[in-house]
């Protein structure tokens, strides 16, 4: 019934689950000693890493796409700004030089903005 905190440990030191005793491999496909189990094992790997997946076809135009890519390139180079403007889900594109004069404009508000000392 009652055992000491050392009679505990003990035991489950030399329980065969104790961490200190599993063996445990970074490898996510199990190894098997059985010939037959690793030829199963082996022809399953092959048709998963074989296997084609299927291409997604888009919606959108090819207008649209090149759209989507110019937008994605003009925002990597920092050119545009993409904002969503409320809470409808409406988005607003702006020339990055835009954006930063109207941040400097709200900044230099002393109306809304009081600089720090």
């Amino acid at each position: 019934g009652n055992q000491s905190e050392e009679q505990q440990t003990e035991v489950e030191s030399d329980s065969p689950w104790h961490a200190d005793k599993l063996d445990l491999q970074s490898s996510m496909w199990p190894t098997f000693s059985d010939k037959l189990l690793d030829d199963i094992i082996s022809d399953i790997k092959h048709q998963v890493n074989n296997m084609d997946t299927p291409r997604i076809k888009s919606n959108l135009t090819q207008r649209e796409h090149r759209g989507l890519v110019w937008c994605k390139r003009m925002v990597k180079k920092r050119e545009i700004y993409i904002s969503r403007v409320d809470k409808g889900g409406a988005m607003i594109i702006l020339n990055t030089k835009d954006v930063e004069t109207i941040i400097e404009s709200n900044l230099n508000d002393t109306k809304k903005y009081v600089p720090i000392e």
